[in-house]
């Protein structure tokens, strides 16, 4: 009783053919770009961003919705690794694709555990990014640029 939502500018004929052969692709909606990612956090259980490229954005506006989040770490390209230091959740950051499938499918199967990990990421999110939080940062570091100028 659920759908797959695939948001974002990403080429959604190359992923097709695929979900036709696992039966899926009737259940999958591509929404294509989007510039109001929280119109679909309202809907969505299980946020997964894309392996190869990453939406630190999108991850920030999850996370601050309370849904859990896996991620892909890069350990060959540390440039690429932002989103699994944003997330900051051990457990719900994969080293591979295949850990990466299958801690997704735990957080999907388990309602409970969606529960859990919903926690860990709105605590970690309203603990590090908070808009009351971030604000006096960025005002501290620009007052910082000012008078160094």
């Amino acid at each position: 009783n659920h759908f797959h939502i695939f948001a974002g500018s990403g080429d959604a004929k190359a992923v097709r053919a695929p979900l036709h052969a696992e039966g899926v692709l009737p259940r999958v909606r591509f929404l294509g770009a989007m510039s109001d990612a929280a119109s679909v956090m309202a809907v969505t259980d299980v946020y997964l961003p894309p392996l190869k490229t990453s939406d630190d954005s999108s991850l920030l506006e999850a996370m601050g919705a309370g849904r859990p989040t896996v991620v892909l770490q890069h350990p060959d390209d540390p440039a690429r690794n932002s989103s699994a230091e944003l997330l900051g959740i051990q457990e719900l950051i994969a080293s591979n694709e295949a850990e990466y499938a299958q801690i997704a499918q735990q957080v999907l199967r388990s309602e409970d555990e969606r529960a859990r990990c919903s926690n860990l990421v709105l605590s970690r999110f309203r603990s590090q990014f908070a808009p009351e939080l971030i604000g006096p940062r960025y005002l501290q570091f620009l007052s910082r640029i000012q008078q160094a100028g």
